[in-house]
């Protein structure tokens, strides 16, 4: 394996280029399919009252200002049923078509699975204690109807929008969080993990409209003492299949590193094209400095799950 550049921070020299679109991709046959429906949910200390559809459009104007210039937002509903309170509108760009239907729903009731998930949330702070007991959680969910659009009418949905959904579920979360006082914490789902509350605006205000890889996928490590392993959660919600890193030292770290920067890669390049089978030549991504090259296989880990394995990390 060729390893330069092992270890760098994705945010060095990495975003800029991306962001301009100077992605190169050589790959074989392709997958193209999933869900285009991503969701996330905040926990709250207390019962509160929902937020009208006029509240959380200026939140959003106070702290995105630019998809108001980009696009539009639309009221679709505001219903109640049993005590589930939900708000659902529509976000539409025409310039890109991109449109995308957000429902926000409120359940008055503790999420359940928090003690399972917390042990697995690497951004939680260890010294932080967790309101199991929470009065309610807020799940918010984004459905991409660009297809739905009369130009697009033939069409599904385009696996490449996945990311952008991604980000302005992020924005989304930020505005309706800040309008519940009590939330404290969040979780996205696919990635199965929790992340304070207050860690999670500061991360989005910081790095979006960019990936919050940290967020979006669980990255995990493990060591056997001679060899460290480096492995994702969540990538399938973006169409692109789990990432591994196996790093011929027992540095989790290092793995962790490296698997953050293969990651946050295959999440800019967006609609990346997926290998069918097993194939030598597997994906290669190239930036306007690195060339980052997987083999599509079966895990590490023995089951019949087919991977991304990094084996290459080497400059352009």
């Amino acid at each position: 394996m060729k390893w330069a550049g092992f270890g760098r921070n994705p945010a060095n020299g990495l975003r800029a280029g991306l962001a301009a679109g100077r992605v190169a991709q050589a790959v074989g046959g392709c997958i193209q399919s999933g869900s285009m429906t991503i969701t996330a949910l905040l926990c709250c200390h207390e019962s509160e009252p929902p937020s009208g559809y006029d509240s959380v459009i200026r939140q959003i104007t106070q702290d995105w200002p630019q998809l108001l210039q980009q696009g539009e937002f639309r009221n679709i509903d505001v219903f109640t049923e049993g005590e589930a309170d939900s708000l659902s509108f529509e976000y539409q760009e025409p310039a890109t078509g991109f449109r995308a239907l957000i429902t926000c729903s409120i359940a008055r009731e503790p999420f359940e699975q928090t003690e399972e998930l917390l042990p697995q949330s690497p951004l939680w702070p260890a010294a932080e204690p967790f309101n199991h007991q929470h009065a309610m959680h807020v799940i918010v969910t984004i459905d991409d109807v660009t297809h739905l659009n009369t130009a697009n009418a033939a069409d599904g949905p385009t696996a490449g929008n996945t990311p952008r959904l991604a980000v302005l579920l992020s924005q989304m979360l930020v505005s309706i969080g800040a309008l519940f006082r009590s939330a404290f914490a969040m979780m996205w789902f696919g990635a199965d993990h929790l992340v304070p509350m207050d860690l999670f605006t500061t991360m989005a205000k910081q790095a979006l409209p960019h990936p919050m890889t940290e967020v979006w996928v669980l990255l995990n490590g493990d060591s056997d003492g001679k060899t460290a392993i480096g492995y994702t959660q969540g990538m399938t919600e973006f169409n692109i299949p789990e990432v591994e890193v196996v790093h011929g030292a027992p540095d989790i770290n290092a793995a962790l590193s490296a698997l953050q920067e293969a990651t946050t890669v295959l999440l800019f390049a967006g609609g990346v094209n997926i290998p069918t089978s097993h194939t030598a030549d597997g994906v290669a991504v190239e930036t306007p400095e690195f060339r980052y090259g997987f083999e599509y296989c079966p895990t590490v880990f023995g089951d019949s799950q087919m991977v991304l394995r990094l084996t290459e990390i080497s400059p352009v």
